[in-house]
């Protein structure tokens, strides 16, 4: 807190600093701090202050859901970084996609790098597009014997922001790591024809999803057998085959 919470009534203090710290002085002023008690300034206090100023911005597309249901979906424990930088550009619609990046005069062309001619944007790269269609059907039509990802649970809006209710529960958690194992997987596979003009066939994206998913299993497994065993519905990690 920058020693806001650590007050020297020894030392005078100016309210009249740095430009660089205008922004630290209206709030001080906002919050009536400079003739509060000394009390006023505990940390406790003072962040209250700073979290009644805080907003949650609501994101294009997407007006349905609550903001701070989305952020707590991007940034759950259950994802790892990769996917939580993925999750959080594509909830942004930051995610440099060809038509993100033609609007920024980054890219000669806004269509999908795969051949055909739509617009390469969030929704298109993991809903739209024939590649993402063949890949959702098939994580569906193979895990779902074991229910870990129902098909009703599937849309395109909880592809993007996750459940709309938060991941609550073990299930909620494991279905939207399934979702971003799978977003992780389409957007390795885009990159690869992007920079490699490589194509990858139907089996290396099956290949490629179940091993992800298997070593986040095989982490579970290592933390608390018993847990995994009720969360992914198998006795050891190896039996997750897609």
């Amino acid at each position: 807190m920058m020693g806001l919470c650590a007050l020297d009534l020894t030392i005078p203090y100016s309210w009249d600093p740095l430009y660089v710290y205008r922004a630290l002085r209206d709030f001080a002023f906002g919050a009536g701090l400079p003739r509060a008690e000394l009390t006023s300034w505990s940390y406790k206090i003072v962040m209250a202050h700073l979290r009644s100023k805080q907003t949650m911005t609501l994101q294009r597309g997407n007006t349905a859901l609550d903001p701070s249901i989305i952020w707590a979906n991007v940034l759950d424990k259950c994802l790892n970084n990769k996917q939580k930088d993925i999750a959080w550009m594509s909830a942004h619609m930051c995610l440099p996609t060809r038509s993100f990046m033609f609007k920024r005069h980054l890219a000669l062309t806004e269509h999908c790098p795969h051949g055909c001619t739509d617009t390469e944007h969030v929704y298109h790269l993991f809903w739209e597009f024939s590649v993402a269609r063949r890949v959702w059907g098939l994580v569906l039509s193979s895990v779902s014997h074991n229910r870990l990802l129902p098909r009703s649970s599937l849309t395109a809006e909880s592809v993007l922001y996750g459940p709309s209710g938060g991941c609550r529960t073990p299930e909620l958690q494991r279905q939207w790591r399934i979702v971003n194992t799978v977003k992780q997987v389409l957007w390795e596979v885009r990159n690869i024809k992007v920079y490699q003009k490589t194509s990858a066939d139907l089996v290396t994206l099956r290949r490629r999803t179940q091993n992800l998913l298997q070593d986040d299993v095989m982490v579970d497994f290592a933390k608390d057998k018993r847990l995994a065993r009720e969360k992914w519905g198998v006795d050891h990690w190896k039996e997750l085959i897609i």
